[in-house]
């Protein structure tokens, strides 16, 4: 499975060079979009460093519901990295 990181990574980088190869002007929609892409990546990236973050420093002490929740973001942000 293709994580989420590498599938905006790959679409801008496919926008890039549209835009590029069609040599489309500075305030062109594909420039728009191929920005908005390249923003939602940094987005995607900097959830994934604070779930990680918050998921490495929870209490050792939690309780079962906060463990099972543990567990679960743990998985949701392997799956979302393409580990799992």
């Amino acid at each position: 499975m293709i994580s989420v990181d590498d599938a905006l990574r790959e679409a801008a980088g496919s926008l890039d060079y549209a835009a590029d190869a069609l040599e489309a002007p500075a305030g062109s929609h594909m420039r728009e979009v191929s920005r908005d892409l390249k923003a939602a990546r940094a987005t995607v990236a900097a959830m994934l460093a604070a779930l990680e973050t918050i998921v490495s420093v929870e209490c050792r002490g939690a309780s079962a519901e906060a463990m099972r929740l543990r567990l679960i973001v743990s998985a949701l942000i392997k799956q979302t990295k393409g580990e799992e």
